[in-house]
């Protein structure tokens, strides 16, 4: 009598446990990165820290927030501020030369290499890290929440030029494709050289038909291979489309942005209508000019906004409506925020323990 035995089975192993980015895969972004404790990396906490911060700070705090099967990547903003005692960094100008506020700071100067990053992230091995884009949440406060914000808003549009530059390339590629084509000898090229001599003998004649006739054949090859290559350039041409069309739908997304004490610095003027879900803790009194117009423009450009305001920031509100820009503080501040990543998390789809396989 044959025994059994059991052995186990790995429902999912491409979510079990990441790669460890290195620096030069991440190049030229400086960061700390730590797997999820539990050995699951099933999601992605990347964390922006604030303007004058570095990474390790808000490193700390990813890993302190200890949420289920979740790596942490902290970033540090690219550009140094000077004259400071400690090193401190910020994600755009905020400042001109003089250290006066600029009244419009414009986040797009290093949004390309973040959503490059992105890209990267989502590559597969061993060009990328082969995470999913709906398995990556972003968390930023103060300017790295204004940053987040303007990644989210701009991931839309990269997506897009993506697919232009696709249809770019495959432009070039039926050029060079025709190019070859052109290669090609025509019946008039064939005959001139291979002219027959009227004084060779007819031995010579027949093998000048007969290289004619191989001619002829090669040419009805190269135009098959034509009809092969307008059809790959047909399917290339409906990927395309079908890119074009997951852009307009709900697939292209994050799967989180939570900001603190931060807004969308861009104003759409139309209902965008993003799919990834956002969360904004502010102490902005909601009654205020400001507090209505921070949560108007984020509704205009994403469909699931949930708002999370402490009870500070309604009942000590100041006459411009401003609430200040600290963290959350205590449970209390944080159980909302929690709350919502309790919903935007990606869980495990098994059992909820090991599964075993029974073998001879």
């Amino acid at each position: 009598m044959s025994s059994l035995n059991l052995r186990p089975v790995i429902t999912n192993d491409t979510d079990r446990k990441r790669p460890i980015p290195s620096p030069t895969l991440l190049s030229p972004w400086k960061f700390d990165y730590a797997p999820s404790p539990s050995g699951k990396d099933l999601n992605l906490l990347i964390m922006f820290h604030g303007l004058g911060d570095t990474k390790q700070s808000f490193f700390n705090l990813g890993k302190s927030l200890n949420l289920p099967h979740t790596a942490i990547l902290s970033l540090q903003a690219p550009d140094p501020i000077p004259l400071m005692e400690n090193p401190s960094y910020s994600w755009y100008d905020t400042f001109d030369p003089f250290f006066n506020p600029l009244p419009s700071p414009s986040p797009t100067k290093h949004l390309s290499k973040l959503l490059e990053l992105l890209s990267i992230l989502t590559l597969t091995e061993p060009q990328g890290l082969g995470w999913e884009m709906n398995k990556i949440h972003l968390f930023g406060w103060g300017q790295g929440g204004s940053m987040v914000l303007e990644i989210g808003y701009g991931l839309r549009m990269w997506k897009s030029n993506n697919i232009i530059q696709s249809d770019i390339n495959n432009s070039i590629s039926d050029v060079t494709g025709l190019n070859h084509s052109h290669q090609v000898p025509s019946q008039k090229d064939v005959m001139e050289g291979n002219k027959v001599d009227k004084s060779s003998n007819l031995g010579e004649v027949v093998e000048e038909k007969e290289k004619e006739k191989e001619k002829e054949k090669e040419k009805e090859k190269e135009k098959e291979k034509e009809k092969e290559k307008e059809k790959e350039k047909e399917k290339e041409k409906e990927k395309d489309e079908n890119k074009k069309k997951s852009v307009k739908g709900e697939n292209v997304r994050l799967g989180s942005i939570t900001s603190i004490c931060a807004s969308l610095l861009s104003h759409p003027t139309t209902q965008m209508n993003l799919s990834t879900p956002i969360c904004l803790f502010t102490r902005i009194d909601p009654r205020s000019a400001k507090g209505k117009k921070e949560e108007s423009v984020l509704r205009r450009a994403f469909k699931v906004v949930r708002i999370v305001r402490p009870l500070t920031a309604i009942s000590l509100r100041r006459v411009d409506g401003e609430g200040g820009e600290d963290m959350p503080k205590g449970k209390e501040e944080w159980m909302e925020i929690m709350r919502f990543w309790g919903q935007v998390l990606y869980r495990e789809q098994n059992w909820g323990e090991e599964v075993y396989e029974v073998v001879r």
